[in-house]
């Protein structure tokens, strides 16, 4: 929701309504934000943040394909939820539960880092490889008295 928005206070020129929603929600948006961020993390510890980012890009890109398709139906919808927001001062998640979603973004898998890695680890192996002695390689040769 807040990518949305933010979007529409670039295009729609609501940037005092996303100023004024972002002051009132800051709080939980932190903490959502903060969960969504820790939700990629816990996914994949290698790559999580970067996801996490790639997403919220997503989000915003996705958003501006909207404005770009239709601008006047896109600000009319954000001009709609910035006064239910900021009107109403309702919970957050009460207010992003009842908001139309981006249908090109699926649901994401639940699944762990410990679950992919022990799908992805390679079988050990049965034996041990044979010990071949190495050579010393370099040092100084010790002269014979």
């Amino acid at each position: 929701m807040q990518q949305r928005l933010m979007v529409a206070a670039l295009s729609c020129g609501e940037s005092q309504s996303y100023n004024q929603f972002v002051r009132s929600y800051q709080t939980e948006l932190q903490a959502s934000d903060k969960n969504l961020q820790t939700y990629f993390r816990r996914v994949n510890g290698k790559t999580g943040t970067a996801d996490y980012h790639a997403y919220k890009t997503r989000l915003a890109n996705s958003s501006s394909m909207a404005v770009i398709n239709d601008s006047v139906g896109y600000c009319a919808s954000a001009k709609a939820s910035f006064e239910e927001a900021l009107n109403t001062k309702v919970v957050l998640t009460s207010f992003t539960s009842q908001a139309a979603l981006d249908s090109r973004f699926v649901p994401c898998p639940i699944t762990t880092a410990s679950t992919d890695v022990a799908k992805k680890a390679p079988a050990a192996p049965r034996t041990r490889p044979a010990q071949k002695p190495v050579a010393a390689q370099g040092g100084l040769a010790q002269s014979k008295k």
